[in-house]
């Protein structure tokens, strides 16, 4: 037997079991709501119900305008907090993964959808009903229904077992109860009054008059809504559109602007200098090669041997070394300053074009942030 090999004595093996994690942050990606939720799986209409229904999404799918075709801007921009987390669950249900790890998603629903999560998605009767789901939550209602409560106190387990055991058996989790039905009992009075206000709208909204000025308006916003369904077909995020070809004369103008029209003229007459006394140099050189061959022909003519010529050679070098050195002084002073001038200036215009897109950016309206992703 292979060294480090497992040997079987009994049982089957199985492969380990799928994991999906519902954050308590909800993610969401630059897609179509249906892209969001099948998440690369394989779309079946029949399971992509029931996971509507489960999540509670018909409505929303309702008033989306393309339904679930609509596209979800970046990090689910035009979503609600309980559609972002709704749509984290639908994807967790839809994935059909034998371990749920739920962290606390009932927190950005209200409580009517949350009851309805509970009983048609999370809950014994519901559509992860099989799975395993471990539930984070601080919703306390739900606890009756669970199979196993872990309660922890400061990231350590206080107590651990059923309802009922946990009931009779731990002081603090009656305490954490009792607090509980009074929070619940406050969260009801206030549910109450929410309906209350919501049926004397309802009533108010039967008067005639108000409903044909109601079904104008919404008349008037349809109308506005195709339009921009017509025009952007639903698409929040813009395709990105890069230039090609030459870049346009008009950035250099807006460059060269922004290092200062003077400076920039500066520049171009100390390199215009600077050519012109790299020139000179040159035209030092060869009038230095032609001394010295004219000198040494005086020599040959008036017959002087090369020793008594070394002065007056000496006096043609010293000169010509003069001008030369005076010119190669001058072209690096000149050198020098046109290129920390024009370092500078650089410097200076890019610091101006940053400035003029920071404050362009921080300037646009919301919809720019929503058509441009972050990365863009």
């Amino acid at each position: 037997m292979e060294s480090g090999a497992g040997v079987k004595y009994g049982g089957s093996p199985s492969p380990p079991p799928s994991v999906a994690y519902v954050p308590q942050q909800a993610w969401i990606q630059n897609l179509t709501l249906r892209d969001n939720i099948l998440f690369g799986k394989e779309f079946q209409g029949d399971k992509y119900g029931k996971v509507l229904d489960g999540c509670a999404l018909r409505d929303d799918l309702r008033i989306m305008p393309g339904g679930d075709a609509a596209e979800i801007g970046e990090n689910g921009i035009n979503l609600s907090g309980g559609q972002k987390q709704r749509v984290s669950l639908a994807r967790a249900a839809y994935s059909d993964a034998d371990v749920q790890l739920l962290d606390d998603p009932l927190s950005a629903v209200d409580a009517h959808v949350g009851r309805h999560l509970f009983r048609e998605l999370i809950g014994p009767g519901g559509l992860l009903a099989g799975k395993t789901r471990v539930l984070v939550t601080h919703n306390l209602s739900f606890l009756d229904r669970a199979d196993k409560i872990v309660l922890m106190d400061k990231g350590k387990v206080a107590a651990c077992g059923s309802f009922e055991d946990l009931k009779n058996s731990s002081q603090e989790f009656r305490e954490l109860l009792a607090a509980g039905m009074a929070e619940k009992k406050k969260k009801d009075e206030e549910e109450k009054e929410k309906d209350d206000e919501k049926d004397d709208k309802e009533s108010n909204e039967k008067d005639p008059l108000l409903q044909i000025k109601q079904k104008t308006a919404v008349d008037e916003d349809g109308k506005e809504k195709n339009e921009e369904e017509t025009a952007g077909n639903n698409k929040i995020v813009e395709e990105e559109v890069s230039a090609k070809g030459r870049v346009d004369f008009r950035h250099y103008l807006y460059f060269i602007r922004k290092t200062n029209a003077w400076a920039f003229a500066a520049v171009i007459l100390l390199l215009l200098f600077g050519e012109g006394v790299r020139v000179s140099g040159s035209i030092i050189l060869g009038l230095w090669t032609d001394a010295v061959a004219a000198n040494e022909g005086d020599r040959l003519e008036e017959g002087r041997a090369e020793e008594d010529n070394v002065p007056t050679l000496l006096s043609v070098h010293s000169s010509f070394i003069s001008a030369f050195a005076a010119s190669a002084a001058v072209l690096g002073a000149l050198d020098f300053f046109r290129s920390l001038l024009f370092m500078r200036r650089c410097a200076a215009a890019s610091a101006a074009v940053h400035t003029a897109v920071l404050d362009s950016v921080m300037r646009s309206p919301m919809r720019f942030f929503d058509a441009n992703p972050v990365g863009r």
